[in-house]
Formats: C-alpha cells, sequence, structure tokens
C-alpha cells in the first residue's frame, strides 16, 4: 500500500456518511476547544524550537569538513540505537535529535566534533526526560567514540547555554504527537467507537514511524504540528485499511457473519471521514493553515513512510569478509575478497527426503545374503 494515496485502497473516494448534525458538530469543536490553550502554547514554543538546517551535499566523511546531511542521518542512528540499547523513551530520542538539529541550525559544525555531540545531546536529553540517567562513559565504551568524559560535559554545557535549557524544554514532534492521540480517544469514544480503539490506535507502531520521521531533513524543519497531524491521519488510513485486510471473510460465510463484517466496515469508513475531513479541518482553521500548504507537508511526510513500509520487505544477507596473510598469499592464489552468502535460516524448514547411497546398498545387500 502506498501512502499518498488519498484513501485506503478498500474505501471509496467518493463515500460520504450521513451529514453530521448540529449537534454533533458542536461537541466535535467542544472537544477541540478543551485542548486549545495547551495546543496554543505548544506551536508558540515550536516556532522557536525547530530547526532550519542548511547542512552541505558532501557524501563522503571528511574529519576536517562540515557536517553534511549524510553525517547528520548517521548521527541519528547512533541515537536511535543509544536509545534501544539504554532502553529510553520516544521523548528522549526525539529531544536529543532536536538538540542536534538546533546546534546544526545556529552554528557551523566540523565532523570531527559529531561524536561529542552524539553523546552529550543523548545523555543530555536523558537526564532531563528521563528518570534513570545515562552514565557518559558508558555511552562512550558503547559506541568506540575518541571523546573524554571532560569534552562531553563541557559540550552539555554549551548545549544548555546555546538553546536556553535552563529557562525552558523544547517542543518536539512527541508533544504534539501525545495530544493528537489524546484528542483521538475522545473524539472516538464520544462517538461510540471504543472497540476500535486498540486496534487503530497502536501506539508503538505509531511512535517508530514518529522516529522514522526524524532521519528526513524535510519533515525536520517542517512545522511540527503540520508534520504529526499528516503522520497522525496516514496511520489511521493504514491501520483501517490493514484492518479490513486482516478480517476479510470466505465466500459462502453465514449470513450474521456477512452482517457484522459490513457492519464494521460501515464504522470503519465513518471513522475514515472523520479522521481524513471533519479532524483536519477544525485543526486547520485554529492553526490559520490553508489546507494547500498542508498538503505540501502530507505529501512529504507520506514519502517518508513509502521508505519506512518497504524497508522491511529486504531481505537480510550477511557477507563474511576473509583476510589472508602475507605468507599464505605467497602459497595461495586467492581472490582479492572472499565473499560468502549465508542464506537466512527457516523457523520450519521441510523434512528432506530419505537417501541411499550406492555403498549402503551393497552392504544391505550383503546383510541380506548372508542371513539367507
Amino acid at each position: 500500500m502506498s501512502f499518498i494515496k488519498a484513501s485506503p485502497s478498500n474505501f471509496p473516494c467518493d463515500y460520504y456518511p450521513e451529514r453530521m448534525s448540529e449537534h454533533e458538530r458542536e461537541m466535535f469543536r467542544q472537544i477541540i476547544i478543551m485542548g486549545s490553550e495547551s495546543l496554543r502554547k505548544l506551536r508558540e514554543k515550536a516556532v522557536e524550537f525547530t530547526p532550519k538546517l542548511a547542512l552541505t551535499q558532501s557524501t563522503e566523511f571528511e574529519p576536517h569538513g562540515y557536517v553534511s546531511y549524510a553525517d547528520r542521518h548517521g548521527l541519528v542512528q547512533s541515537l536511535k540505537y543509544f536509545k534501544v540499547f539504554f532502553d529510553q523513551s520516544s521523548q528522549v530520542l526525539c529531544a536529543a535529535v532536536n538538540f542536534v538539529d538546533l546546534i546544526l541550525t545556529k552554528t557551523m559544525v566540523k565532523t570531527r566534533h559529531l561524536e561529542i555531540l552524539c553523546v552529550a545531546s543523548f545523555t543530555l536529553a536523558a537526564s532531563l526526560y528521563s528518570k534513570e540517567p545515562v552514565d557518559i562513559d558508558r555511552v562512550i565504551q558503547l559506541a568506540n567514540y575518541h571523546c573524554s568524559h571532560n569534552e562531553v560535559q563541557r559540550m552539555i554545557k554549551l548545549l544548555t547555554t546555546k538553546l536556553n535549557l535552563e529557562s525552558e524544554l523544547p517542543t518536539t514532534v512527541y508533544d504534539f504527537i501525545t495530544y493528537y492521540e489524546l484528542i483521538c480517544d475522545n473524539i472516538l469514544s464520544s462517538y461510540g467507537y471504543e472497540p476500535f480503539i486498540g486496534k487503530l490506535l497502536v501506539h508503538s507502531d505509531l511512535r517508530s514511524r514518529m522516529e522514522w520521521l526524524l532521519l528526513d531533513d524535510k519533515c525536520v524543519c517542517t512545522d511540527p504540528s503540520l508534520t504529526t497531524l499528516a503522520l497522525f491521519i496516514l496511520y489511521i488510513n493504514y491501520s483501517c485499511d490493514q484492518y479490513l485486510k486482516n478480517h476479510q471473510i470466505a465466500k459462502g460465510a453465514p449470513a450474521i457473519i456477512v452482517d457484522q463484517y459490513e457492519r464494521v466496515v460501515s464504522n470503519l469508513k465513518e471513522i475514515w471521514y472523520i479522521m481524513n475531513n471533519v479532524f483536519p479541518e477544525y485543526l486547520l482553521n485554529y492553526f490559520g493553515v490553508t489546507k494547500e500548504a498542508y498538503e505540501v507537508v502530507k505529501d512529504d511526510v507520506a514519502a517518508a513512510l513509502n521508505s519506512y513500509h518497504e524497508q522491511g520487505r529486504t531481505l537480510y544477507c550477511q557477507q563474511k569478509g576473509w583476510k589472508v596473510g602475507h605468507p599464505p598469499k605467497r602459497i595461495l592464489r586467492p581472490l582479492k575478497k572472499f565473499e560468502t552468502t549465508l542464506q537466512a535460516i527457516e523457523e520450519n524448514p521441510p523434512p528432506k527426503p530419505k537417501t541411499y547411497s550406492r555403498k549402503s546398498l551393497k552392504f544391505s545387500r550383503r546383510r541380506v545374503h548372508k542371513r539367507h
């Protein structure tokens, strides 16, 4: 399934449920207004903490050059690895990436300082958003970086001063995605769709896609309220489509099962309409953003999510490179590099057919003759 589609493949694009009554629209508006004050504060802070990256396009690592987009991509991958290894939350990862992007926006950073910046941003984010701070020496040892404890401490002080973290903490995509999850729960509950909340809105899957967007420089430099809104709606569309694919009924099913399936499809269509039309309509009006600007952001998010969805289809092949010493090279005449591709091990392999060699058949015949 492509995320660029405007609607799930199982839903007709011209579907519209019955027109919402004035009471339902007023109830919907009140749900959004309940958190409007907190949302307004989040958007005001997000303007200050939204990075504007202008890095180089070089793909080669130059120790004396400036940081490029490829270097930033590798740094975010390292931060994701630290997050998983130390069992930190997505909020810590979003804050650490935001610290890095803001520093790259305000200053020209050379590639030789990336290791110190990576460790400092992660440990600083963990100290601010986690109950269990991370040991700096443990992170350095794990990453095998060539930096000292004192250098990381100096970088942490520089981050705190440059970003003015002593007065207020930054606003990241994590804050907006948490708000949209809460308001979605209230909306679906008010319409009587509680059974679908846990099936369509899996928080761990949504956050993994949010972490994937941190690798994309376009999504990072966009207004986080619009980026997370597009991510949230595209994820709901994907969940509705997958739910229908996984609950198909066979031909000739009993009438009771068919009626239940049709009722589920009708409910999913209404949820899709609410989340794709009514929900963004009220929020965009409140933000003062045009629908055309939102569609541009939605296309960028959809393109990034397509690469996320396709990564699970690539098969893993392990390659080993064998190095031969100088004395054996004089005797052997090997290729420059020995490579072997190991196939993936099947969990339930089919039983191998029993084969007999000529030698085993010969001895079995001798045993038969001796018995006679």
